[in-house]
């Protein structure tokens, strides 16, 4: 955490950057970021998937 001085040149730092400010960082942070977006969509496919067969009405 930086110290009561270096608030202000920590938000210029990060001011200045692009992109979204939840890939800045670190580079474990962004991979992160990545992988919950990664399990998210396979979750999202997945549910999708299955209502669609159940809708379908497929069986196994």
């Amino acid at each position: 955490m930086p110290g009561p001085s270096r608030i202000i040149e920590a938000q210029k730092y990060f001011q200045s950057q692009r992109g979204p400010l939840f890939l800045q960082g670190s580079p474990t942070s962004r991979g992160y970021v990545y992988l919950h977006f990664g399990i998210i969509c396979v979750g999202l496919i997945g549910a999708l998937h299955g209502s669609y067969k159940m809708a379908k009405g497929e069986k196994k």
